[in-house]
């Protein structure tokens, strides 16, 4: 039996291959990710933001996975993976660099402020 986690609010610039690499960096394992509720309704575009449904084996890892985008900090871990993902770490401007360490782990964000965004993610466990 597979069971899955809603995640709201993530911001379009992140792509679902990033998602997946920024689960993948907290060592969680992910069955399949899909859009939710469907490819057509999944993006809110006044917002700039979509929902994704994020599948695992098991029931322990729903709650991972729930506890790690329950983060405070987590759009903006995102958004620096996004940058490293698409244009490699070395062409990232200087400042703004994020290690792995600091995109998939617990530590500080870079400074830009989840808030700023006017958004959190969200998180629904099924």
């Amino acid at each position: 039996m597979t069971h899955s986690v809603i995640i709201s609010n993530i911001p379009l610039e992140v792509s679902n291959v990033t998602v997946m690499k920024f689960i993948q960096l907290n060592e969680l394992v992910v069955e399949h990710i899909q859009p939710f509720p469907d490819e057509y309704h999944h993006i809110n575009e006044e917002a700039q933001t979509k929902t994704l449904q994020i599948f695992t084996h098991d029931d322990e890892g729903k709650h991972l996975i729930s506890d790690l985008f329950s983060d405070i900090s987590v759009m903006d871990k995102m958004l620096d993976l996004e940058k490293l993902v698409k244009c490699g770490p070395n062409s990232v401007p200087r400042g703004e660099r994020a290690s792995e360490q600091e995109v998939g782990g617990t530590q500080g964000t870079t400074g830009r402020g989840s808030l700023s965004r006017g958004r959190r993610i969200s998180v629904t466990i099924l």
